[in-house]
């Protein structure tokens, strides 16, 4: 959609967290309408995730994911998306270790990334029981390259079937990982 009118935008049209309009003044000095926006704005689009994560069924495809309300202004790019439901655990494969990715978070403001991450579930080598991990996606403003921060806190017991035991974990355990 291509809008260029002062008087309506698109239906369903939603600007994303963080994004601030001030639309000009209204007659007689009121408040402008937000109707009064500006630009291209796209309902559905698709996003491809880094080379990192893959199927285990079929390596070499980047999974794909269907993301909704992107708009395009003279303030460059805004978008909010949150995909769930991407990858099940026995597809996923994170460098040998089964995971799912249940939810994906990005935020972009005015062509300024703002935040991202992901949140979903991982098997380890020693256990058959799923961990839930969280993830942070952080930008080096400096050199603008990504990099991940996985935070797993396991409940307090994880079935270690390669031992064939239960472990007893303290609250304050967790395993963390950075890729950069």
């Amino acid at each position: 959609w291509l809008d260029f009118a002062e008087n309506v935008n698109p239906e369903g049209f939603q600007v994303p967290q963080g994004y601030v309009f001030n639309p000009p003044p209204g007659p007689n000095g009121s408040a402008g309408s937000q109707n009064y926006w500006k630009g291209f704005y796209l309902k559905r689009q698709t996003l491809k995730l880094p080379p990192e994560f893959t199927t285990f069924d079929n390596p070499g495809q980047r999974i794909t994911a269907n993301i909704n309300n992107t708009l395009i202004d003279k303030t460059g790019l805004s978008t909010s998306l949150r995909v769930e439901n991407i990858v099940k655990v026995g597809d996923g494969n994170l460098g040998g270790w089964g995971f799912s990715m249940d939810t994906l978070m990005l935020e972009i403001v005015k062509s300024s990334f703002t935040r991202g991450g992901f949140v979903g579930k991982v098997r380890i080598p020693i256990s058959d029981s799923l961990l839930t991990y969280t993830s942070l996606l952080k930008q080096n403003q400096a050199t603008k390259h990504f990099s991940y921060q996985f935070n797993i806190k396991p409940k307090s017991s994880i079935n270690a079937s390669l031992w064939a035991a239960q472990l007893t974990l303290q609250n304050t355990s967790y395993l963390s990982a950075t890729i950069d």
